[in-house]
């Protein structure tokens, strides 16, 4: 018997590392008891979240060293404990929606758009893209596009190929690197109900703050192999929040000409919160019968 929900009901950030568990757990009886369902294994898994996972399972024996016989009764042992303790359900963190401007024009300053963060201080860097108004940012197009709408399973990822996941985070680290330590970089295992994979963002250690463990999200990028074993490499990113379509991955994603201290990912924020306002405002000229 499966100790989670299925794939659909996907845990919010707010997942604790038991409910992480019982995924491995599922993996594992259906990967054959072979201690890959997580990267490093299962012993490691619970000497690293140790506080969370005893208090729930109990002390067990290490698993690594078992028999396939043993690691059998092990998992049903630890499938047994976790039905006799249930946890309490958790709070879904609240979504902050930004709400669109009604009133806004094509010839509206851009400064009047909202966005989540504030876009007063981008006003500079757009101004050196010719936007000055939300008609400039419907036509500042993109030069070319990221083809990402190939969505995958964990297990079905191959090496060499533009493929995106819908996954959850297991657990993150921020690693630092370089000159005394001075750059950081990123990294988290991600899981879904067939596999898990590591993803590296190098010199880009703040993400670490987006990526709190049992947050949904979706990758898309190039899948390399590292010792064996796919990996992403500065993949592109968005988190889902059930409250938006997807911007940044998962999709046809447009890639907008930047400049120095706005990126791409503002940019396109900027531009979509901007479509969403502008787009029925514009006139078309061409006749219905040639549409």
């Amino acid at each position: 018997m499966k100790v989670v929900s299925s794939s659909s009901e996907r845990p919010n950030r707010n997942t604790s590392k038991v409910e992480i568990f019982k995924r491995i757990i599922d993996q594992e009886i259906a990967s054959g008891y072979e201690d890959r369902a997580v990267i490093g294994g299962i012993d490691n898994f619970i000497r690293k979240w140790s506080t969370e996972l005893v208090p729930m399972m109990g002390e067990m024996s290490g698993y690594s060293v078992l028999s396939y016989e043993e690691r059998k009764n092990w998992v049903n042992e630890v499938v047994e404990r976790f039905k006799t303790k249930t946890e309490n359900s958790l709070n879904l963190k609240k979504q902050t929606i930004v709400p669109l401007d009604s009133d806004l024009k094509l010839p509206s300053p851009i400064s009047r758009l909202k966005i989540a963060g504030g876009i007063r201080k981008y006003i500079p860097q757009l101004k050196k893209l010719g936007i000055y108004n939300i008609e400039d940012a419907l036509y500042h197009f993109p030069h070319r596009h990221n083809d990402f709408r190939t969505i995958v399973k964990v297990s079905e990822l191959k090496h060499g190929f533009e493929q995106s996941i819908v996954a959850t985070v297991w657990e993150s680290t921020e690693t630092r690197h370089g000159n005394r330590g001075r750059s950081t970089s990123a990294q988290a295992i991600l899981g879904d109900d067939t596999g898990n994979i590591k993803a590296i963002w190098h010199n880009q250690g703040y993400l670490v703050r987006s990526l709190a463990s049992g947050t949904d999200i979706v990758i898309s990028g190039m899948v390399k192999t590292f010792k064996g074993r796919h990996i992403f490499e500065s993949p592109a990113y968005e988190i889902l929040s059930g409250q938006e379509s997807l911007m940044h991955a998962g999709r046809m994603v447009p890639i907008y000409p930047a400049t120095d201290k706005l990126a791409v990912r503002t940019i396109r924020r900027i531009i979509n919160t901007s479509l969403n306002i502008g787009l029925d405002q514009i006139i078309e000229f061409m006749p219905k019968a040639v549409l």
